[in-house]
């Protein structure tokens, strides 16, 4: 995400983040995002379930990897979706 992020912004000295949309428990989701290595903040979800997850970015952290904590906490992480 980290790599990903860099591409995006070019040069710059703000903080990595990414908006994740997701459904189903997400205070199990909040806390497995804030468990992964290179995610200083898991945000906290809306009523939409969007959030703002904020990287570290000396650290490498893969979608997979969000993904994954998504699924151990029962809830499922997607791209935002259109109205």
């Amino acid at each position: 995400m980290q790599d990903l992020i860099r591409a995006v912004r070019g040069a710059g000295s703000y903080d990595a983040r990414l908006m994740l949309q997701s459904e189903g428990f997400p205070d199990k989701l909040t806390d497995a995002l804030a468990s992964l290595k290179g995610v200083r903040s898991p945000g906290q979800a809306d009523g939409k379930g969007v959030r703002l997850v904020t990287f570290v970015m000396d650290e490498r952290t893969m979608y997979a990897d969000l993904e994954s904590a998504g699924s151990q906490a029962g809830a499922k992480i997607f791209a935002l979706k259109k109205k």
